[in-house]
């Protein structure tokens, strides 16, 4: 009567000649190692700059490289990092011929809940560390132009396209005057830069309500600055 331990031995190791080569089985870890990186990078954007201050994916038009690179925010995390490791064991028990092919399918799709988790809960954790207490400001100039009609007479709200933004979110316009007055006082900071413009918030005013009140949610004022318009930028610790 064969023993527990060799029942889990069929069930879990290969047969005879069923190991994947290496060739194969690296370029199946290359793929999905690729998919996992996007899938992780896509969420974390997704909570942090639209659930966090409203900023739809659409109007930033971020490139495949970007959710790549915040992927590893989200890796370096104490969740990303026992994730990882987890599959790294179980990828190398797969490559050794320990685990069938199955059963990595199902670990590698049981991972996807696990990435998204880890993923949001990162994205809620730095918007929380940023949003009232942002790491540095950002001063800038506008350039001024010939006429009347001063340049980037007003700011563009930092959201396009049919998503409603959060209702935590105020879109309102100022004047490049008024900006570039809350940059100069250290009320502005910087969200994200692109090829062609340039988003910053508002520092909100997180306040507790009353002596023993509980913290009110602040409001998050985004603006969207065209880098055409701009004479200088200086970004300041």
């Amino acid at each position: 009567m064969p023993t527990l331990q060799e029942r889990l031995r069929s069930i879990l190791c290969p047969r005879p000649g069923q190991a994947p080569s290496l060739f194969q089985a690296s370029a199946t870890v290359f793929s999905i190692s690729a998919v996992y990186l996007y899938f992780a990078g896509y969420v974390f954007c997704y909570f942090y700059y639209y659930q966090g201050f409203g900023v739809t994916l659409e109007s930033l038009d971020l490139s495949t490289q970007f959710y790549f690179v915040r992927a590893y925010t989200c890796l370096r995390s104490v969740g990303g990092l026992c994730l990882l490791l987890a599959l790294l064991l179980v990828i190398a028990a797969y490559l050794r011929g320990l685990l069938r092919s199955g059963i990595t399918l199902l670990a590698m799709l049981a991972t996807f809940p696990l990435l998204f988790y880890v993923s949001y809960h990162t994205a809620w954790m730095e918007q929380q560390a940023n949003f009232c207490s942002p790491a540095s400001t950002i001063q800038f100039r506008f350039k001024e132009r010939s006429g009347k009609t001063p340049a980037a007479d007003a700011a563009v709200p930092a959201t396009t396209g049919d998503k409603k933004p959060s209702p935590e979110t105020i879109f309102d316009s100022a004047t490049s005057q008024e900006l570039m007055a809350l940059g100069q006082s250290g009320e502005l900071s910087l969200l994200l830069e692109t090829k062609d413009r340039i988003i910053v918030f508002k520092k909100p005013n997180c306040y507790l309500l009353g002596d023993n009140g509980p913290m009110m949610p602040p409001k998050a004022h985004v603006y969207t600055l065209l880098r055409s318009d701009l004479e200088f930028t200086e970004v300041m610790p």
